[in-house]
């Protein structure tokens, strides 16, 4: 099975590099780095492929330009592998299965999950529960950004028609509820800690007001 590794990055060049050397480098072809308009890129090794955006467009976009590229490559799957290095590169690697389309990485299916903010936990929970009830469906984490996706999956998909910000994940998965897309999870342990990336307050409230939106579209 070929599979490719998407690796949005902005302003994490650290992260990047610490990410980078967990990944063996007999899959470094596989990369795909979009770089949404950072002020700073580490030295990346030349068998990575690299795609820089001349300023910020937003975490969508650059998703938007890694499905692109992907879709007129040779791979079967894309793994989304976030550059701060938040989301375990072996534990989504291992979980790819080529009979599934999508395939989402839980933070709530890890037994007794200490490593999740309380506030996190609870937002996310709650906008899932609303999913939920809904679509009547029993998924446990549609808000995390580990994600593995099959190519027909995406080419079926209009992503290019969706937000050029976070709420672009929430519409990929509304997509699969609406559809009636099977969603496979497997639990991931994901790091917290001060160099990883974080929207503030004010901008998760409006993620969140944005994603139930999006959750009562009819289309």
């Amino acid at each position: 099975m070929s599979t490719a590794i998407l690796c949005p990055h902005y302003n994490t060049p650290t992260q990047l590099t610490k990410l980078l050397a967990k990944i063996p480098a007999n899959l470094y072809s596989h990369i795909l780095i979009v770089d949404d308009g950072s002020e700073s890129l580490p030295e990346l090794p030349s068998a990575i492929n690299l795609i820089k955006h001349p300023k910020q467009l937003g975490y969508g976009a650059a998703q938007k330009t890694g499905y692109k590229w992907f879709l007129e490559s040779d791979f079967e799957q894309i793994i989304l592998l976030h550059g701060d290095d938040q989301y375990d590169f072996r534990t989504l690697w291992e979980a790819q299965e080529k009979a599934q389309l999508v395939q989402l990485a839980s933070r709530i299916l890890v037994p007794s999950p200490e490593f999740y903010p309380r506030w996190r936990k609870f937002g996310n929970q709650v906008l899932t529960g609303v999913a939920n009830r809904l679509y009547q469906t029993q998924y446990t984490d549609l808000h995390t950004g580990g994600r593995i996706y099959h190519q027909d999956f995406l080419q079926s998909v209009p992503f290019l028609d969706f937000s050029d910000d976070f709420l672009f994940d929430q519409q990929i998965l509304a997509y699969c509820l609406r559809n009636q897309i099977q969603i496979q999870e497997f639990p991931i342990t994901p790091k917290y800690d001060e160099n990883v990336s974080s929207i503030s307050f004010r901008t998760s409230l409006q993620y969140g007001l944005g994603c139930l939106k999006v959750l009562l579209e009819k289309d």
